[in-house]
């Protein structure tokens, strides 16, 4: 009993959390509760002019047959031709708005997204890419259907409803509570099974969508690796059975979908069938005209056009929970870096300092530095060595602030940078990863990265200084050259230099460059330490971090990280 009781409560956890999320997400989207208004209004309006429609071409077909004056039909003949011309208007603009509200909400949900992904880097996301690409992307998109099939059609089909069983009412009693009771269970029970299918197909889809993503991902990035090793055909089997498993597992709940929508379809079929029973009852008693059993007829079969979209709801209610969880889950993680509600300015002259400082990512994770102390100076060129893991990237996200210290402080001029604005630490300190990354775009662009205003004499110089203008010189292009995805055009040393020279464009007061050499040859490699021990203006201090010792003789000092302490080299 302890563990069915728990169970339960873990399950209305999980689903409590699902509609937080799904709250947060609207919020975020930010929908207008005007258009949101007037989206429910027209699509109500549209199916009233459908089932409009349909009564009164039943009206003028009944009337028609008994062969009255042709002026007694005029009025019908208008009706329908108005009717059908306003459902298909109304139609329209209740689609304009209900997308309108939907790709500009989207669009909001895209720019928050990437504002609140972009502190997490690279603290606070432990996520795959595959995950986060997921999240942004799939998960994204299908919000779509929760402002189009999921919040709109339930208060329309109220309304219309509403509105259709009034007039049902006025005709005959007894049809009206046959028809309520009708869309009652429509709107109910097949909307329910919907719901409980899309969710136990969600709990199957999503691990399997996430398996064959991830090894989508894995094929594309380790394309080169996997051939060369000649294990891309062993990949490419494995990848054809995991979506051969998705698409079994998405044909069996397609299946099971429909049969839910099925449901609602046979229930507002077997009320159509009552309806048409009572009228005819109702009309050979003499309480109903004969003319208006095809209008009440045509009126029960309009009313579900409003009812039946609610299964399909239901399921896309459901999807959206799992998105919105999914997404929820990346807004709702907690930044690595508090920000300070009024930062301080940040001093103009100083040394960038580590003092006392130990970190780990998290209480069950070990210790990477331990009371580490550090002082670097403007001007000075320092090497920080040690093996990979051992931390020596994690001291460059704490001095650009990227992450916090667990204990002790990063102060720039004597100022704890947590009471001055991050941003602005930023700007003062620069940081150039270990991949020398690129953007897929031009030379230019990638420059411009760091000076967004230098012109083409900027950067042709800057280019000149890391020893890439001869270089420059024999493209065709020159700086529209495209560098290629992440680079790829260029060789590993032209990577790293366009990297070091995005990092001189800054102008930063401090320059960390991390692994600058890790993908060069020796000679390479020795050329920008020189052009990195040269080229950087002499009142930028610039600290180095590498695990190669061969050219810390040409820094003014060098520093070792040892079992979570810095240490001095050698």
């Amino acid at each position: 009993m302890a563990t069915g009781s728990g169970s339960a409560a873990a399950a209305a956890a999980g689903e409590s959390t699902r509609s937080n999320s799904l709250r947060g997400i609207l919020r975020e989207g930010g929908v207008p509760r005007g258009k949101f208004v007037l989206a429910v209004t027209l699509s109500a309006a549209a199916v009233l002019a459908g089932a409009a429609l349909l009564g009164t071409s039943g009206y003028l077909i009944s009337k028609a047959a008994l062969q009255p004056p042709i002026l007694t039909l005029t009025v019908a003949i208008v009706g329908v031709r108005a009717f059908g011309v306003a459902r298909a208007v109304l139609r329209y603009s209740e689609r304009i708005v209900t997308h309108d509200i939907a790709l500009a909400s989207l669009a909001r949900l895209r720019s928050r997204f990437f504002a609140r992904l972009v502190p997490l880097v690279p603290g606070g996301v432990r996520a795959g890419g595959a995950d986060l690409l997921s999240a942004f992307v799939a998960d994204v998109e299908a919000l779509k259907d929760l402002y189009v099939r999921v919040l709109v059609p339930p208060p329309a089909a109220l309304l219309a409803s509403v509105a259709i069983l009034i007039a049902c009412l006025l005709l005959l009693p007894t049809v009206a509570a046959a028809l309520c009771a009708g869309i009652l269970l429509s709107a109910t029970l097949a909307p329910a099974w919907s719901a409980w299918l899309a969710r136990s197909g969600a709990q199957r889809q999503a691990p399997a969508r996430a398996e064959l993503t991830g090894e989508l991902i894995d094929a594309i990035d380790g394309g080169a690796e996997l051939v060369t090793s000649g294990a891309d055909a062993k990949l490419a089997s494995q990848i054809e059975r995991s979506g051969e498993r998705l698409r079994t597992i998405q044909m069996r709940d397609s299946f099971a979908g429909s049969a839910a929508v099925a449901l609602s379809s046979l229930i507002g079929g077997l009320t159509v069938v009552a309806v048409l029973a009572l009228a005819v009852a109702g009309s050979a008693d003499g309480a109903l005209p004969g003319v208006a059993i095809a209008v009440l007829l045509f009126l029960a079969m309009g009313v579900f056009e409003a009812v039946n979209p609610l299964s399909t709801a239901a399921q896309s209610a459901e999807h959206s929970r799992t998105a919105a969880g999914r997404i929820g889950d990346v807004l709702d993680r907690e930044s690595p870096i508090v920000r300070a509600s009024e930062p301080l300015p940040i001093p103009s002259v100083g040394a960038l300092e580590l003092s006392g400082v130990s970190f780990s990512y998290g209480d069950d994770e070990p210790m990477l530095l331990r009371d580490a102390d550090f002082v670097l100076q403007p001007g000075e060129r320092v090497a920080l060595i040690g093996p990979s893991g051992s931390g020596k990237s994690t001291i460059a996200n704490l001095l650009v602030r990227f992450l916090d210290p667990t204990a002790g402080s990063v102060t720039l001029g004597g100022t704890d940078v947590r009471l001055v604005d991050a941003d602005a630490v930023r700007r003062a300190v620069r940081l150039e990863g270990q991949t020398g990354f690129l953007f897929t775009t031009t030379i230019r662009e990638n420059l411009l990265i760091a000076k967004p205003d230098a012109d083409d004499a900027d950067l042709t110089a800057i280019l000149t200084r890391v020893g890439l203008g001869d270089w420059l010189a024999s493209l065709p292009k020159g700086l529209e050259t495209l560098v290629g995805e992440h680079g790829d055009n260029l060789s590993g040393g032209q990577r790293q230099r366009i990297a070091f020279a995005r990092g001189l464009l800054a102008q930063s007061r401090f320059l960390i460059l991390d692994e600058p050499t890790a993908q060069l040859d020796r000679e390479n490699a020795d050329a920008l330490i020189d052009a990195i021990i040269g080229d950087t203006p002499p009142a930028t201090g610039v600290l180095v971090i590498t695990h190669d010792d061969r050219s810390v003789d040409q820094f003014d000092r060098a520093l070792a990280l040892k079992g979570g302490h810095l240490v001095s080299y050698p």
